[in-house]
């Protein structure tokens, strides 16, 4: 039984010298920092999407109903965008030549995914009102 106890002891003495240690910054007392949210702001109007081998740039992008967006093609052969999710009209499927684009106009708020035929590459389009 007391080594059961014993052994308690130690572990609880460890656990709160760890905890103390964990909670101190240069020897102060622990600082408790706040979690700070960023506000993303919907983009209006006319934005850019560039697609190159490496994917989106922008990956994801939040923009407002009405708003459109230019996908231009940065790689060095045709690609074939295709709306993956999301949309209820003709998106893309014509082919588009390198360095050439294909805009489109989002209507209304939904999350929508464009991909590119040939490849794995994935953007996220979420349109607020």
């Amino acid at each position: 039984m007391k080594i059961v106890s014993f052994s308690i002891s130690v572990l609880g003495i460890l656990s709160m010298i760890f905890l103390a240690n964990s909670c101190r910054t240069n020897g102060n007392a622990a600082t408790v920092r706040p979690t700070v949210y960023a506000t993303i702001t919907p983009i209006s109007g006319t934005t850019h999407i560039s697609v190159a081998f490496n994917g989106f740039q922008p990956s994801a992008i939040m923009v407002r109903a009405g708003a459109t967006i230019i996908f231009t093609n940065n790689m060095a052969s045709p690609m074939t965008l295709v709306g993956a999710s999301g949309f209820t009209g003709d998106f893309g499927g014509a082919a588009i030549q390198e360095n050439g684009s294909y805009q489109y106009t989002f209507p209304s708020p939904s999350t929508y995914i464009v991909s590119v035929s040939e490849q794995t590459l994935l953007c996220k389009v979420i349109v607020v009102p």
